[in-house]
């Protein structure tokens, strides 16, 4: 039944009001089961987030004068010899500061220097990415697999262990052996923590391996994640190993990721060539000297630059970018929670720390961070996929907290990235196309930071009507392409929209079927000539973009 324009502009110009999808009742069955009383605060669903061009300083000019002001009063704690930081895009930084001592184990100060992008910190656990990114070149390459054993590697390893497990913290194998000593106990804490700090140096492999095989695992596997940094040393044996052209870890890291990235600054000891770049710092100095050795490079041996990780981090936010020397299909698999706590705040990733967040639109999104932390050295590298953007910030001195260095950042950047992307998004989607007998006319809005289809009239047929009965609501767009451009309409399940399925309904209504080969909720933005168009494969039409706003109720 073809619905009459008049009809459809009462729907539509009421439709514009909306904030929210509208609530269809459902008719009442004869004998309908009783209810308990729902929790109505179950979210709307949010679409995915479109991929935009990434902001460049300008778009965000007053929050980087707030982070810029922010890291120049950290710089001034008592217990913070440096810190350099960075906001990072695919493009690369768009800010950077560098503030505090090169050198603060030295008194006088001629010899102490300035820290600069370049400066050479220990980054602690932020080494685990590395070695979680190196595990994934080598299992794209065929070499070894995730649920490999890591016996079949390793073989005097006795454990069922496999080398997902490592990766995740969800081997149940001990933080840090060998275990020191604690004599003391229960008068003190000696011979507690992780080689070397607990009497004991840091260890070979096979004392590594010798006390996985003799200490009980701390839970079960897959369980729940525990902290692992001797799993994450084993991780980089099992990558050394499993390579076999390489002799250890750090030679294989410097192959397949430090010189493909051009990373000039990292290793795993100190370069004599770069001493004067490196940093020291007032507290626990002889870090600057440690060899983490074989077995505890892959936990956290690694040197860097704020340079360096800048590098590194564009690759993760653009691994299609000229030099990337990994898939953007193997980022998707990276950056996803494979364990989330009933906090509702933390999960657990392949290597990653993430906590969830809420932005400016109340869309939750999710920081995927790892710190790191030794006696002098403080660092977080984080990332937030949804925005296409990260932080990094590497500290030297006592100040612990580098994990709330990069949250007070995001909280000072994400109100301006998504001003930005919403402003991005109306520029580049929103306002009403047609074809030139206006019997096809799509109506693009944005709300809350998402794309919706307001108005879906296909050859003079009210499609959002269709599946939704006289009183439609806006239905979202989302992207399915890496392009920007290819979206569907996520339709749900027609005339039934309860509370309480947040995204549940979309996913399993998002694909109702197919016209002339092609998805009925399929639309292609594209620019052509300088102005914008729409394609609607279903029915092979191309819309011309007329107006920012509904025709009808700007009197056009």
């Amino acid at each position: 039944m073809a619905f009459k324009l008049a009809q459809l502009l009462v729907i539509a110009c009421a439709a514009l009001s909306l904030s929210e999808h509208a609530v269809l009742a459902i008719p009442k069955r004869s004998a309908s089961p009783p209810r308990r009383k729902r929790d109505s605060s179950t979210p709307t669903c949010f679409a995915p987030a479109a991929k935009l061009p990434p902001p460049k300083a300008a778009d965000v000019k007053s929050a980087i004068a707030a982070a810029d002001e922010y890291l120049f009063e950290l710089s001034q704690a008592p217990d913070v010899d440096s810190v350099v930081a960075a906001v990072v895009t695919p493009d690369g930084s768009i800010y950077e500061g560098t503030y505090g001592l090169l050198r603060a184990n030295e008194t006088d100060p001629a010899s102490q220097g300035k820290v600069d992008r370049d400066s050479v910190y220990r980054i602690a656990s932020v080494t685990k990415v590395f070695t979680s990114w190196e595990a994934y070149i080598l299992r794209d390459r065929g070499v070894l697999g995730w649920d490999d054993k890591v016996k079949k590697y390793l073989p005097t390893f006795k454990l069922e262990t496999t080398i997902r497990q490592l990766a995740t913290h969800n081997s149940g194998i001990g933080s840090d052996l060998p275990a020191g000593n604690m004599s003391n106990w229960p008068h003190g804490l000696e011979g507690s923590g992780s080689p070397p700090d607990n009497g004991l140096p840091f260890p070979t492999e096979d004392a590594t391996i010798n006390a996985i095989n003799s200490m009980p695992l701390v839970v079960p596997p897959y369980s729940v994640p525990i902290y692992s940094n001797t799993a994450y040393g084993i991780l980089g044996l099992v990558n050394a190993a499993a390579d076999g052209a390489t002799t250890g870890y750090a030679a294989l890291a410097k192959r397949d990721i430090f010189t493909p990235l051009d990373m000039t600054s990292s290793s795993f000891t100190t370069n004599p060539a770069l001493k004067s770049k490196t940093v020291v710092a007032s507290v626990a100095s002889y870090e600057v000297d440690y060899d983490f050795l074989n077995a505890m490079n892959g936990a956290g041996g690694q040197m860097s630059s704020l340079a360096d990780l800048v590098k590194s981090q564009q690759i993760l936010l653009d691994p299609s970018r000229k030099g990337s020397n990994i898939s953007p299909y193997t980022v998707r698999e990276w950056m996803r929670p494979l364990y989330s706590f009933a906090d509702d705040f933390y999960e657990v990733g392949h290597v990653w720390e993430i906590v969830k967040r809420k932005d400016s639109f109340g869309r939750t999104y999710r920081i995927y961070e790892k710190n790191g932390a030794l006696g002098g050295f403080h660092t977080v590298y984080a990332l937030n996929p949804d925005s296409g953007y990260g932080v990094i910030a590497l500290t030297s001195g006592s100040h612990f907290d580098a994990h709330n260095i990069a949250w007070d950042l995001f909280d000072i950047l994400q109100p301006s990235v998504d001003a930005y992307r919403a402003a991005t998004l109306k520029n580049t989607y929103s306002g009403t196309y047609l074809t030139a007998d206006k019997s096809n006319k799509v109506f693009i809005s944005v709300r809350n930071g998402n794309l919706y289809a307001d108005q879906f009239l296909l050859e003079d047929e009210d499609v959002l009507a269709a599946f939704q009965g006289p009183k439609t609501s806006p239905v979202a767009l989302w992207p399915v392409a890496e392009d920007g451009l290819t979206f569907r309409l996520s339709f749900g399940i027609p005339g039934f929209t309860p509370p309480n399925y947040g995204c549940i309904l979309d996913t399993i209504g998002f694909d109702p079927g197919y016209s002339r080969g092609k998805a009925i909720g399929l639309v292609q933005f594209a620019v052509e000539g300088g102005k914008k168009v729409l394609y609607v494969p279903s029915i092979g039409a191309k819309l011309s973009w007329v107006s920012s706003g509904f025709p009808e109720c700007e009197g056009y």
